[in-house]
């Protein structure tokens, strides 16, 4: 449905990944990424509790096929903007605020809520994009090695490393499974591009805003 398009999209995800985990100084980048992500996580289980809302509301195949996977993402994804707070903690030795939400953040959750009251199908494409880049062990050990944070500092990254595979795995399994008509097809590419290119500018603005509280 959306593999061949996201091929050819997630090159570019993969690229700027790459650029802004390289960025410098290290730590003042992973303090700036762990708060943008705490937003974007704080956000994702009030994305998928209007998605299901939106499903009790139809009555098509779709909506009655995703409900369940909702209810699922919705028990997984629920708390893990407390795992960046309690990373920050680590980083800076102290607790700390997550600070205001960057507009690149709200920008891309905007969206999603928008597309998702068209059909809720739509939320599929950015939880793809989302989790189909997942965080290495690799990268854990080189954050680790450039900033000289303890483990406890690396909570997030470690547990999406893990998650975010069973999750793809998942939703793999239910894209080939979903037989939507082809107005909501069209709808999902529309979500995957809107998701692709709003997660660039939010590493883009991760890399502006690197800095210590």
């Amino acid at each position: 449905m959306i593999e061949a398009l996201f091929m050819l999209l997630r090159p570019q995800l993969t690229r700027q990944a790459a650029l802004m985990w390289t960025a410098e100084p290290a730590v003042d980048l992973y303090g700036a990424w762990l708060r943008s992500s705490y937003h974007a996580m704080r956000h994702t289980p009030e994305l998928l509790r209007a998605a299901l809302d939106q499903c009790s509301r139809r009555d098509d195949p779709t909506s009655r096929q995703l409900a369940p996977y909702l209810h699922f993402q919705l028990v997984e994804e629920s708390g893990h903007h407390e795992w960046a707070l309690s990373d920050l903690q680590a980083v800076y030795g102290k607790p700390v605020s997550a600070g205001p939400e960057p507009p690149a953040v709200a920008n891309m959750v905007g969206r999603q809520r928008a597309l998702l009251l068209r059909h809720p199908v739509a939320l599929l494409s950015h939880i793809a994009a989302l989790e189909s880049t997942p965080p290495t062990m690799a990268l854990v050990r080189d954050l680790r090695s450039r900033t000289g944070l303890p483990d406890s500092a690396f909570r997030t990254l470690i547990g999406h490393s893990e998650l975010d595979v069973d999750h793809g795995d998942v939703l793999t399994r239910l894209l080939k499974e979903l037989d939507p008509e082809p107005a909501l097809q069209q709808l999902i590419r529309r979500s995957l591009i809107a998701s692709v290119t709003d997660q660039i500018s939010v590493m883009h603005s991760i890399r502006d805003i690197r800095g210590k509280p």
